[in-house]
């Protein structure tokens, strides 16, 4: 039966209300009371939020080294201490905040100030100090779960719908393409042809099943001496054992579906297919800022638009801040991170690739906070293929990316290291996201990177900028290797671009004041003088070379977009004006025509529909004839920079078939360096039961199966269990203590914390010990979780008073966690377990009850 009086002690501390003539007999302690108040032997401490001390001056908190102070808890026992220096932190934090809510400082400077005084509490409450209470940042966990890592590719792949019924004729087709099957397996390799034309007409999907498996069961399998190998009835084995098959989607609709049996590759191929443009578009109310890239198929010479799909980057702290949606059934609407897309190049296969800088998750990449650079292959319906982050230390900017010779993609930029000097960064991939090299090129001083260009002997050549514009070039081979160093001196400033011309010249675009230069060095030797082709009254902004050596320069004349020909020392002069502002912002090459791709805010090939429009134009090189302008936008909407990059095959008869153009069911590294933003020497620690740290090193080639196996070992199974787990059908890594043990997660350094970089939260794993009927009830300290997210801003009002309500919180769970420390007659209450006399109504009996539940929740 529930006791009367320390029901009413418990609800005393919860509601602040006194109850008084209940009771005056004080009854002797129970055994069970002395032997849970026995524990509790902390010295009594007058708490600083007691001592009636200043709030913190937010002007005193912006000039503070750190937010951590060690004097705030110093001469105390370590969870006394480490309650006090929690305290005083977020004392400083809610300074920050509490000025950002009600907007009296620099909005820019309180938010570095905050985001950094956050991430200082979070790396230090992950190892604080701890005895008998620990705080935890984020909630009071008991395992820790990693991002959702690639899945390993399946061994059947299903297209997409392509016809509403079985029988249905597929839309799109004549019934005269030709198509290409491209089988592998290990040891052989073969390119069968279909031909439409022999299937009964009109094409079905039955009917190109048949045909492409009847190609696939041509080939005799044969064995080491040439000879056919027999099948179990006597019959010659095929060679390849892949298959397409006729499927019903669940969702309606029929289409194809490739059966590989897991060792073989199929691509497939249109003969006839003709080249897209696949054009990136970043639009929003403020574009470049947390908003989509819209991705857009432009095919013939009307450059008709089809829009594909749309990339974005996540910042999952901030979505998970976001109130739940009132309608029931709907999922929070996520928060999109700034996303660039800096540059694209076109694939061999009809693909393309594209590069930039993320702030927030994609996929399986996540960032620090600094613009990680992300390296995309894009298939040739705009999807995602794979995407790989270099995990640099420190922020990426100034990007580029080029086709070598050999196929491999090759990557340039600058990296801004934490307190360092900006350098010059190189990196190379295998057509697969392979990566092969990836360098720093370490100069004196900052160092912005200018340009880039593949040279005929497969090494690149790196263009970088000083503060004062002063360019230098640096050779760097195909296996990361620095070459030669070359300082061009005060003679180029500004580049705005650089390429390699068909008969292996190196062509440098500049800018001279008002005027663009072009600067030509004969057979790629930048220590050769130039010879120069001067543009009057041109800010350049774009540059490409033709097949034919015939150069593109883009750039403004005023307000009007205009494009210089340059061919045999002549040059021509195409305008893309309207009477708003126009601009270039990427050219490429489809043959003999120039495709230039920009903004507008005026009426270039059609009515203005957004704020600003991206608009892309077909030019005869030839000529200079403007063939065709596409625009397009969104009403109230800004289009950011565009980018476009020219797919051989884009415009492909296999996309009515569901699929892509290329290898259907390609490889997927299973390594975490290449499918996470890890890389090899990233690292964090663990440590076990409060004893000495273990450090966890990345190593080369680590596949998420052998990790999890490593930290097993390292921890033993006795303390835990580090588990694959699947998460709405994606791998992750689990990391989870066993009964009445402990694991404390320490991050790395910074720009190379694994923790980061597979989103494992720092700080404690506690899991509670098997129950003990003979053990006290209660008991000091526990595990306290302050709620806090790494997604809490002060950017604006609105998330100022959001951060504010949660520092409060949090600053209240540290208060209580002390407590938890002091014996009081609510915990003598909760020891006696409902062993005394005397009743209570329902009503105070369930007061009681939630009371303990939330003492239970806390950790208490």
């Amino acid at each position: 039966m529930t006791s009367l009086d320390n029901s009413l002690a418990g609800l005393s501390l919860l509601t602040g209300t006194r109850f008084a003539g209940v009771s005056t007999f004080t009854p002797a302690e129970s055994r069970a009371v002395r032997l849970a108040k026995a524990q509790f032997t902390a010295k009594p401490v007058v708490p600083l939020w007691s001592q009636g001390r200043p709030a913190p001056n937010v002007s005193a908190v912006m000039r503070r080294a750190a937010l951590i102070d060690a004097a705030d808890g110093a001469g105390r026992p370590a969870d006394v201490s480490t309650a006090f220096m929690a305290y005083k932190a977020l004392e400083r934090l809610k300074a920050l905040a509490d000025a950002g809510a009600r907007g009296t400082a620099d909005g820019a400077a309180l938010q570095k100030r905050f985001k950094a005084g956050l991430a200082e509490v979070e790396r230090w409450m992950a190892a604080a100090p701890s005895d008998q209470l620990t705080l935890s940042f984020g909630k009071a966990a008991r395992k820790a779960e990693s991002i959702a890592l690639p899945d390993a590719p399946a061994d059947d792949v299903r297209g997409s719908v392509a016809a509403k019924t079985r029988d249905e004729a597929l839309a799109g087709l004549t019934g005269t393409e030709r198509f290409t099957l491209r089988v592998s397996r290990p040891g052989a390799s073969d390119a069968l042809s279909v031909d439409l034309s022999t299937v009964p007409q009109p094409p079905k999907l039955d009917g190109i099943a048949a045909a492409f498996n009847t190609a696939l069961a041509s080939l005799p399998r044969v064995g080491a001496d040439g000879a056919p190998v027999l099948a179990a009835d006597g019959s010659v084995a095929p060679r390849y054992e892949s298959r397409f098959a006729v499927v019903r989607h669940e969702g309606g609709g029929w289409g194809l579906e490739l059966r590989s049996g897991g060792i073989e590759q199929v691509a497939l191929h249109d003969e006839g297919a003709a080249p897209a443009l696949l054009v990136g578009v970043p639009q929003g109310s403020d574009a470049g800022v947390g908003v989509p890239v819209a991705l857009s198929r432009l095919t013939g010479a009307t450059l008709d638009r089809a829009a594909l799909t749309k990339l974005t980057a996540i910042d999952r702290e901030a979505t998970a801040l976001q109130p739940p949606p009132t309608t029931k059934g709907l999922d929070t609407v996520p928060v999109l991170a700034p996303l660039t897309i800096a540059a694209t190049v076109a694939a061999p296969d009809g693909g393309s690739y594209a590069i930039g800088t993320s702030r927030g998750t994609m996929g399986s990449l996540v960032s620090d906070g600094e613009d990680e650079l992300v390296l995309m292959k894009l298939d040739s319906r705009g999807q995602t293929l794979w995407q790989r982050g270099l995990g640099t230390a420190g922020a990426a900017s100034g990007l580029s990316v080029a086709i070598a010779a050999d196929g491999d993609v090759v990557v340039g930029g600058t990296v801004t290291p934490t307190g360092g000097d900006r350098d010059l960064m190189f990196a190379r991939f295998g057509a697969d996201g392979e990566e092969k090299v990836q360098s720093g090129v370490r100069q004196l001083g900052d160092q912005d990177f200018a340009g880039m260009a593949v040279l005929g002997d497969g090494s690149t050549m790196l263009a970088s900028k000083a503060a004062d514009g002063a360019v230098s070039l640096v050779r760097v081979g195909a296996s990361g290797k620095v070459g030669e160093r070359v300082s061009l001196g005060t003679d180029i400033r500004n580049l705005r671009g650089m390429a390699t011309a068909p008969n292996g010249d190196l062509l440098l675009l500049h800018q001279s004041g008002e005027d663009a230069v072009v600067s030509r060095f004969a057979g790629g030797d930048p220590a050769a003088a130039p010879t120069t082709e001067r543009l009057s009254g041109v800010m350049a902004s774009a540059f490409a070379i033709a097949a034919d050596g015939t150069v593109a320069v883009g750039g403004r004349r005023g307000s009007d977009a205009a494009v210089a020909l340059i061919d045999a020392g002549a040059t021509r002069w195409v305008d893309l004006a309207s009477a708003g502002d126009d601009r270039i912002d990427q050219l490429a090459f489809d043959g003999v025509t120039l495709v230039a791709a920009g903004r507008t805010t005026g009426d270039l090939g059609g009515a203005r529909t957004g704020l600003t429009d991206a608009f892309v134009a077909r030019i005869d090189a030839a000529s200079g004839a403007v063939e065709q302008v596409r625009q397009w936008g969104q009403v109230g909407q800004r289009s950011g920079a565009v980018t476009v990059s020219v797919a051989a095959s884009g415009d492909s008869a296999v996309h009515r078939l569901g699929f892509s153009e290329g290898t259907i069911n390609p490889s997927q590294s299973a390594s975490l360096t290449d499918v996470t933003g890890l890389n090899p020497g990233d690292r964090f620690q663990i440590r076990l039961n409060k004893q000495s740290a273990k450090a966890v090193v990345i190593e080369e080639g680590e596949t998420a199966a052998s990790f999890a196996e490593r930290l097993q070992r390292l921890i033993g199974r006795s303390a835990g269990k580090v588990t694959i787990t699947r998460s709405g059908g994606a791998p992750q890594i689990r990391i989870e203590p066993a009964a009445g043990q402990r694991i404390d997660l320490l991050p790395g350094p910074n720009g190379r914390d694994a923790l980061a970089k597979l989103d494992l939260a720092p700080g404690s794993l506690i899991a509670a010990p098997l129950f003990d009927a003979k053990a006290p009830r209660v008991k000091p300290g526990g595990h306290y979780g302050l709620e806090l997210s790494d997604g809490l801003s002060v950017a604006d009002k609105g998330s100022a008073k959001q951060a504010l309500e949660k520092l409060d919180n949090a600053i209240a769970t540290v208060r209580a966690g002390f407590r938890s420390l002091y014996w009081d007659d609510t915990k003598a209450a909760l020891a006696e377990g409902g062993r005394k006399a005397g009743s209570v109504s329902p009503y105070l009996a369930g007061q009681l009850a939630r009371y303990t539940d939330a003492l239970k929740r806390m950790g208490g």
